[in-house]
């Protein structure tokens, strides 16, 4: 039954993928090896202060994949008004995960170089094996500027297994003249605030070369 759902699901993307208004991607240099490549398609309607858009895309890493491992689709759909939205995300990896991702985002600040965002969100996963589903719930807040750097701090629960607090850095070292090619220096830092893993710190940093088409 996996399997099909499965092969049901990558059919749909295809048709999907098939009216597509636009198609973009990236590679993205990770530092545990190999390239993290994005694929996307999209859909859209309306003005820059109103619009619906949605699609479907295909994530995967070229070392995982080439051992074997499948990649990750998905399909989106979402509101925008005014710098608000609204959005859904499901995402099957096959064999191995699906999520449901609801999300809303407010915009608090936006003068066309900096924004900041708060983001508030709800997801239930089911693990193939073994067989168990959990929700996660969390909300954060997210600032980014034109040139390519953010930042953003939020928390996450699980219930009956814990919670953390999230932080994310990121500064564009450089980019190329039409933005699409850019090398940045990211930092994560992860604080269990309940459950099992409370009071564990957990951090990371590295520089990757990332290029969008």
């Amino acid at each position: 039954m996996a399997s099909i759902k499965a092969n049901f699901f990558i059919l749909c993307g295809l048709v999907a993928v098939a009216s597509c208004q636009q198609l973009s991607g990236s590679a993205s240099s990770n530092p545990q090896g190999g390239q993290d490549i994005v694929a996307v398609g999209k859909v859209g309607a309306g003005s820059p202060d109103l619009n619906a858009v949605g699609g479907v895309f295909a994530a995967g890493n070229t070392d995982k994949m080439a051992h074997g491992a499948p990649p990750t689709l998905g399909g989106f759909a979402g509101l925008n008004v005014d710098g608000h939205g609204l959005s859904l995300e499901r995402t099957i990896t096959p064999g191995i995960q699906s999520t449901m991702k609801e999300n809303a985002r407010i915009n608090f600040f936006d003068d066309k170089t900096h924004e900041v965002d708060t983001n508030l969100f709800h997801s239930r996963t089911h693990l193939d094996k073994p067989n168990f589903t959990f929700d996660k719930y969390g909300a954060s807040l997210d600032y980014s500027h034109t040139r390519g750097h953010g930042a953003s701090v939020g928390m996450s629960n699980i219930p009956n297994i814990g919670s953390n607090l999230d932080i994310t850095g990121r500064a564009n070292l450089w980019s190329s003249p039409d933005r699409m090619t850019s090398f940045d220096l990211t930092g994560t830092h992860t604080r269990g605030l309940s459950g099992q893993f409370a009071g564990q710190n957990n951090w990371g940093a590295g520089v990757g070369l990332t290029h969008r088409w």
